[in-house]
């Protein structure tokens, strides 16, 4: 299988790994390849390898989720519309961090 990476920024990527799966509506469509911190912005980039077959508009969202509340954490492509395709190594900034169970406790709690 030929693959293209992505290269994603988040702010918190939560218990992602390298390996965890990269999805579309629950289907694999590659693995998580690289994990690594920018010096300057402290900001987590998260490296996915993908089915060079699968095209993906260059205006999707990368999001981190769960398989339930103990599942394995993965991430989940939802596709935008536009008409220009992800390239390799193109960057993509406006992805959905990782949201932790004591966050949601805690907003639920104390709010």
């Amino acid at each position: 299988m030929k693959l293209f990476k992505s290269i994603l920024v988040f702010f918190d990527i939560g218990n992602v790994n390298i390996g965890n799966d990269v999805k579309i509506k629950g289907v694999k469509v590659g693995e998580v390849s690289g994990i690594s911190l920018d010096q300057e912005s402290y900001m987590a980039i998260v490296t996915s390898s993908i089915d060079k077959n699968v095209k993906i508009p260059n205006n999707s969202t990368f999001k981190i989720s769960n398989n339930g509340f103990i599942g394995s954490p993965y991430l989940e492509i939802q596709l935008g519309e536009s008409e220009v395709l992800l390239k390799n190594n193109d960057y993509t900034n406006d992805n959905i961090d990782a949201v932790s169970l004591e966050e949601i406790i805690n907003n639920f709690i104390f709010k």
